[in-house]
């Protein structure tokens, strides 16, 4: 039985603790925040319903999200104006499995933090990691709170600002600003029209989307400086992009909007660090090793793969070495071409304005490739 230690209670570090923790092994998860989660909804989407499905938590997701097995949300496409456009289809299932699940981000960490904990995993909330050492046979680790202990496995899971990777690899990581601040903002009771993505051009696209419990998810971006931006100027950037649109459920959402309201802001950052993604005892996962902008919905499963398989890898040998480069292996070149193809599509749409028709060959080559197996 291994001591693993997971820095980082996000959907990758939490994928990694019910992973690992079913296979028999001592895991203890630390999570800086005290919260359970911050953020608004995040899509499960391409193999993300198989990964909940390995993970034991699908049954719970679906009855706590939005579903959709044929008509998807993400084949609807809106002008402007409301009139309807053609948008890349994720592939429909033939196993039975639904095509996505759109889960509000708070909700789904604690399906999973549940889960971890049935199996075992303990989870220590508001507590940091102050140092870490690697001694060969074991990591003595160092906690915010003065207490110390011994791993034989580190995972940081510790996202895109991660020190767990600066630890091992310094200041290497090339982390890029988009240049697109993302904007989101969950509404309960909002009022209920045609749900996809709206695009306009004048602005990015506006994905409009319910959630369980009457709530509506609404998602767009802004292009600007990479600075912090706060609640106020947030839901004022949003009003102003909705304002752009005059489709009648926009506009609908938009009078809706009060000063009460909290829109999240946050920059969509990219990056892909190269191999190796471990260094002795202690390896990355999740946006501590790739992050992307949401053009694609494919950050938050890629991290949950990603937990889910190095439990699968270390299940399958002794050697803590083989597993990691087993892992890596299985991962790299996934959460690569995941990346480039957002940039890719970023690039298209902000630099070159680039027309709905290669947009749309560029989205559809992604979601093929998401759609594999893992």
């Amino acid at each position: 039985m291994r001591k693993v230690l997971i820095i980082g209670a996000g959907i990758a570090g939490l994928g990694a603790a019910v992973s690992i923790a079913r296979a028999g092994d001592n895991v203890r998860v630390v999570e800086r925040s005290t919260s359970l989660a911050v953020g608004a909804a995040i899509s499960m989407l391409y193999r993300g319903p198989d990964a909940l499905a390995e993970l034991g938590v699908l049954d719970a997701c679906i009855a706590e999200g939005t579903v959709g097995y044929l008509d998807s949300v993400f084949s609807r496409m809106y002008d402007s104006s409301g009139d309807a456009r053609r948008l890349p289809q994720l592939p429909v299932r033939s196993d039975g499995m639904p095509s996505y699940i759109i889960i509000y981000r708070p909700v789904i960490a604690r399906i999973l933090s549940g889960q971890a904990e049935a199996h075992g995993a303990v989870i220590d909330r508001g507590l940091a990691v102050s140092s870490l050492n690697d001694e060969g046979e074991t990591v003595a680790v160092t906690f915010s709170d003065g207490t110390s202990d011994h791993y034989d496995l580190v995972v940081g899971a510790d996202g895109t600002a991660s020190e767990t990777r600066q630890h091992l690899f310094g200041d290497t990581a090339q982390i890029d600003y988009s240049g697109n601040m993302s904007l989101r903002w969950v509404k309960p009771d909002a009022p209920t029209g045609p749900v996809g993505f709206y695009v306009s051009e004048e602005s990015v696209p506006v994905v409009i989307h319910p959630l369980h419990g009457g709530l509506v998810y609404i998602a767009t971006g802004v292009d600007m400086e990479n600075r912090h931006v706060g609640t106020d100027e947030a839901r004022q950037l949003f009003r102003e992009i909705l304002g752009q649109f005059d489709a009648p459920y926009v506009r609908e959402l938009l009078s809706v909007v009060s000063d009460d309201d909290p829109v999240i802001a946050r920059p969509y950052l990219m990056h892909h660090h190269p191999r190796p993604w471990h260094k002795g005892r202690i390896v990355l996962i999740g946006d501590a090793v790739h992050t992307l902008a949401a053009n694609l919905g494919a950050g938050g499963v890629l991290g949950l793969e990603d937990g889910l398989v190095l439990g699968q890898e270390l299940a399958r040998t002794e050697s803590l070495d083989a597993a990691l480069a087993a892992f890596e292996e299985r991962r790299f070149e996934r959460t690569s071409n995941a990346v480039a193809a957002s940039r890719e599509m970023l690039d298209a749409q902000v630099n070159r304005q680039a027309s709905p028709a290669e947009l749309h060959v560029i989205r559809e080559r992604a979601v093929a490739d998401l759609s594999k197996p893992f």
